[in-house]
C-alpha cells in the first residue's frame, strides 16, 4: 500500500500568554506545499519565539 502525499498544508503557531505565560496555539493555513507554508511562516516569524509547526492537513497523528 502506498501512502498518498499530502496536499494541502497548515502552520501550527504555539506561543505563551505574556500574562498568564499559558501555552497558547493558533492555525493558519491552507498552503499548497509544505514548502510555500515554511515560507510563509519564516516571513512572519522570524526573529520571535514563537514556535511554528508546519503539518499536513489531513494527517491527524501529527497533532499534540
Amino acid at each position: 500500500m502506498s501512502e498518498e502525499k499530502p496536499n494541502q498544508w497548515i502552520a501550527v503557531i504555539k506561543y505563551g500568554d505574556p500574562n498568564t505565560h499559558e501555552p497558547l496555539k493558533t492555525s493558519m493555513g491552507v498552503f499548497e506545499s509544505k514548502e510555500q507554508a515554511e515560507g510563509w511562516a519564516h516571513n512572519i516569524y522570524e526573529g520571535t519565539n514563537f514556535i511554528v509547526d508546519v503539518l499536513p492537513l489531513n494527517d491527524f497523528t501529527a497533532i499534540n
